[in-house]
């Protein structure tokens, strides 16, 4: 019994903690209506949306993607072509999360055959594919980009709810999925494939469906950025740092856990202002050290050192 009560009020925190947090979230542009902090927060909820994304796939799968952020990029490109042609803002979101989606199912039926670190490596060659190919192509700008041109009037209140809501439904979605009967055959897959693929999971199938989930929220969170910075070309739109800061964020937050990700980029998108204004030029080294660091003494992330602890 004492057990049960301990259960129960974990849950009920959770819950509570859950509410608050979109009461505050839902709230706050009506009571702090600030450009900049509404900008800040957009900026902070779409690295959010991006990690969890990469998140479900390394934490629930255990397949580590390097190449996440081509769907970024490819989302970003689709709403900037879609504005540009069609004079379609938000509602292009959900146009670039499908493309992004599309060209995941190739990726995903390609590289279904491999796993572990071939599958990292090969996650990242073919962004770099991705990214060559848009710098030679005069198409979509080459290496100058597009320019959003007459600019979105779209109110700085818009952009917040609008990537608040996506990642809302990206955890929900997540955590539907954790606690659904697929949860248990993720776990297995996660800690060995081969004993779950000699059970009868369909190993092949949730790697997909993983890297499907996580490149349409991709694709969503990459149009809006396109619709929020209006400018788009190769070199940001396909940053490797992009990804680097995707894994930071993850691994700050805790892998396979559905706040961590959203705690943990308000934590890295407050620290990330102060390294780049300070250490620009050795930013790079800098989060290399925090990777490793954060690898060798917190593997779990805030997620585990809160879990030890409750």
């Amino acid at each position: 019994m004492p057990g049960w009560r301990r259960l129960s009020s974990f849950f009920s925190l959770n819950f509570i903690i859950i509410l608050a947090f979109l009461i505050i979230t839902a709230l706050l542009p009506l009571i702090w209506s600030s450009h900049g902090v509404l900008h800040i927060l957009s900026i902070i909820y779409m690295y959010a949306t991006m990690t969890l994304g990469w998140s479900t796939l390394a934490g629930f799968v255990g397949e580590v993607s390097f190449g996440h952020h081509v769907f970024f990029g490819l989302g970003a490109y689709t709403t900037a072509l879609l504005w540009l042609n069609f004079r379609l803002g938000i509602p292009a979101l959900p146009i670039s999360g499908v493309v992004s989606l599309a060209f995941a199912v190739v990726v995903g039926l390609l590289f279904k055959r491999i796993s572990g670190v071939v599958f990292t490596i090969a996650t990242l060659c073919i962004s770099e594919v991705i990214k060559s190919l848009f710098l030679n192509w005069e198409a979509v700008g080459a290496g100058i980009g597009l320019q959003l041109n007459p600019l979105p009037r779209i109110p700085m209140i818009t952009y917040y709810y609008t990537i608040l809501a996506a990642m809302v439904i990206e955890a929900f979605l997540a955590y539907l999925i954790r606690k659904s009967r697929y949860g248990l055959a993720l776990f297995a897959i996660k800690n060995d494939p081969t004993a779950a693929q000699c059970l009868g999971i369909r190993v092949i199938k949730y790697k997909i469906l993983f890297l499907l989930f996580g490149a349409f929220f991709e694709g969503v969170a990459g149009g809006f950025y396109a619709l929020l910075v209006c400018h788009i070309e190769p070199l940001t739109a396909f940053d490797v740092m992009l990804m680097l800061n995707m894994q930071l964020i993850g691994l700050l937050g805790g892998i396979a856990t559905i706040w961590g990700p959203i705690v943990a980029s308000f934590l890295f998108l407050l620290a990330a202002q102060y390294v780049i204004i300070q250490f620009k030029e050795i930013q790079i080294i800098i989060w290399g050290v925090i990777m490793i660091s954060l690898i060798k003494f917190m593997p779990n992330g805030l997620a585990g050192v809160l879990r030890r602890r409750i």
